[in-house]
């Protein structure tokens, strides 16, 4: 019996006797190399929201790349199953970024305004994506992991935690922004600026931001990963095929 790649994830090898999909050079060097970093260019947007000073430069630019990112999801999954064509993430800071840059264009939006905005967004998206049923974070999971893991129950409870503690992160970066708003008056052209304590503007709206982000992955990828790792492989044996990373998987390898 000949062995194929599994459809759903270019990098299991399940055995099976369907032909290989057949892919583009493009589709592997480039679209599937992406797709593996999509997490980290999906935090892009907001990077660019906070960091450049120009309203009108931030959201354009933030717009353009979160864009590129639903343009290269949508393409990747029009030959992967295991990816769906639109990701919660890129949503919300393509909506968020469409909708105060057209308005900016009207009302003036400060600068000091669009940290609060976005990380608002953020949270309820984060919100909404559980409600539905659908947490965001198990849409980056999915191709990680072959189909049965994915469609198990341990599966979707793993992601429903790890999406909670990505909504405990949010909610602390928008309580920041939202502090950061004390420190800002508006000057007599009616603009808002920092009339104030600079410093502590800039720690919440900006650092202590990166900071909560920084601590919040590295905890996750030190201690809740592994944690509900060995937490799979006491409850569960491992499955007979080969994951992304190479060798037999748990139910909750993909996190």
């Amino acid at each position: 019996m000949s062995s194929s790649r599994d459809l759903n994830n270019p990098l299991i090898d399940n055995g099976s006797e369907e032909p290989e999909h057949n892919r583009t050079i493009f589709q592997e060097l480039v679209i599937d190399k992406i797709i593996q970093h999509q997490m980290v260019l999906s935090f892009i947007p907001f990077i660019l929201i906070t960091s450049i000073r120009n309203e009108i430069v931030a959201l354009w630019t933030a717009f353009g790349v979160s864009l590129f990112n639903i343009i290269v999801v949508y393409y990747a999954s029009t030959y992967r199953s295991d990816i769906e064509k639109l990701y919660w993430l890129d949503a919300s800071f393509f909506v968020t970024c469409l909708v105060l840059a057209i308005t900016s264009i009207f009302v003036y939006i400060p600068t000091t305004w669009l940290n609060a905005l976005t990380t608002s967004t953020m949270v309820a998206m984060t919100l909404l994506s559980m409600m539905v049923g659908r947490p965001w974070i198990m849409q980056f999971a999915k191709h990680k992991a072959p189909k049965e893991v994915v469609e198990s129950k341990d599966f979707k409870i793993g992601m429903y935690i790890m999406t909670s503690y990505w909504l405990l992160l949010f909610a602390i970066m928008c309580a920041c922004g939202w502090s950061a708003l004390i420190f800002v008056e508006s000057n007599v052209k009616g603009q808002a600026i920092v009339l104030s304590n600079k410093t502590a503007y800039n720690w919440l709206n900006s650092y202590a931001q990166y900071v909560v982000l920084g601590v919040g992955v590295v905890f996750m990828k030190a201690v809740l990963i592994p944690y509900f790792k060995n937490r799979g492989k006491g409850e569960s044996k491992a499955l007979p095929s080969d994951n992304y990373y190479g060798e037999n998987v748990t139910i909750y390898d993909s996190l």
